[in-house]
């Protein structure tokens, strides 16, 4: 073997796998977690060194969450949430990502963890409608644990044109179609973070938003966008009640704010 360059032989026994051990205390206890993930690269590195610290409003969310049920989490990524949600609270997860080398990595997750009794992985774009189209790859982050891809249009999420050279095939479904069509449980909670088409999002799935089994949400919004300000209008008039989380810090990214809505 030469100093750069490895067999496939030699390559096939690179198992870039951190097993993580967490103490987390909640009403005067701690509870001990372990998780395993498959790490392919720095970016997904440094997802899982920030899972509690990253989003610390979204852990506070998911401690909300009470065992049996079920938990829709929509751009999941790699599936850190979907994971954490799965061992912390007990739930019934369904993960939705559309992008292939998160995908892999997600079920990679799912597989290290011996958890695909209780998290299904789904390589689809959550949208308005039924629809096959593409998706594209933001350039500066196509690669595993990368974000800010857009389904069917190659806009970022600021509605802005977006730098890819790259898009893959893609089918998207609508919430109600999932849940009142194809008979996927319904949820109780539901993470959306996809970067610009949220909007599309609720628009498919105004039955499932009136459902009252269904207790919160918790979505990435732009506040520069008049289309995200309109659902923060919309689920209140439907009786959830808004609570402003974390704000980006990153260029750009100040007006994207987390928002959690429960009834």
């Amino acid at each position: 073997m030469t100093t750069d360059k490895l067999t496939i032989a030699e390559y096939e026994k690179f198992n870039p796998v951190f097993n993580v051990p967490f103490s987390v205390g909640e009403n005067g206890a701690t509870q001990k977690i372990e998780l395993s993930f498959f790490v392919p690269n720095m970016l997904v590195a440094w997802r899982v060194n920030t899972l509690l610290t990253k989003e610390p409003d979204t852990i506070e969310w998911i401690k909300g969450f009470e065992a049996g049920e079920v938990f829709y989490d929509i751009g999941a990524n790699i599936g850190l949430y979907s994971l954490w949600a799965t061992a912390s609270r007990g739930v019934q997860t369904f993960a939705f990502e559309p992008e292939a080398q998160n995908y892999h990595v997600l079920n990679r997750n799912i597989y290290f963890n011996q958890l695909s009794d209780r998290i299904r992985a789904f390589a689809v774009a959550v949208s308005d409608q039924a629809s096959f189209d593409a998706l594209y790859l933001n350039q500066a982050q196509d690669k595993a644990g990368g974000a800010n891809h857009n389904f069917a249009e190659k806009v970022n999420c600021h509605h802005e044109p977006m730098v890819s050279n790259f898009s893959q095939g893609c089918f998207s479904v609508a919430l109600d179609d999932l849940v009142y069509a194809q008979g996927l449980p319904k949820p109780a909670h539901i993470k959306i973070d996809v970067d610009g088409i949220e909007h599309k999002i609720m628009a498919g799935a105004q039955r499932l938003l009136q459902d009252e089994g269904l207790r919160s949400l918790h979505i990435e919004l732009n506040e520069a966008l008049s289309e995200d300000l309109a659902i923060i209008q919309q689920l209140t008039d439907m009786g959830f009640t808004p609570r402003q989380g974390s704000r980006g810090t990153s260029p750009g990214l100040t007006s994207m704010v987390n928002y959690t809505f429960e009834r």
